[in-house]
């Protein structure tokens, strides 16, 4: 009969356990679970575009985004190109709020590289 008492114990402990959801937490120092939210890109008014470099800043995130091996990233900084430079070449605000691969294709037609603010085509 020992050996029935030292199982229930246990599957007690186990079920106990597993009702808690084994949160560990530093004694003194209140847990704190910081909210998530998942917002939708360029939510603060749409990104902005540099056609010389097919790169997209987002200024509600203050992020950039760009094609990498056919994967959009985004990052603090575009890869391979200075922010100094990209913000010295010539942009234009789009105003659709979700990811540029979405809507890339058709941006490039309309303002390819050499695009210029006073160019007809980007209009």
């Amino acid at each position: 009969m020992p050996h029935k008492n030292i199982f229930c114990v246990a599957l007690s402990a186990a079920l106990l356990l597993v009702v808690a959801g084994c949160v560990v937490e530093p004694i003194g120092q209140p847990a704190y679970v910081a909210p998530v939210q998942v917002q939708p890109v360029g939510i603060e008014g749409g990104l902005v575009y540099y056609p010389n470099y097919e790169v997209y800043f987002d200024p509600g995130r203050n992020a950039y985004w760009y094609n990498r091996g056919g994967v959009w990233v985004t990052g603090l900084a575009p890869e391979g190109i200075s922010v100094d430079v990209l913000l010295r070449s010539p942009s234009v605000r789009m105003d659709f709020r979700d990811s540029p691969a979405n809507h890339h294709g058709e941006v490039v037609r309309r303002y390819p590289h050499d695009w210029h603010p006073d160019d007809r085509r980007g209009r």
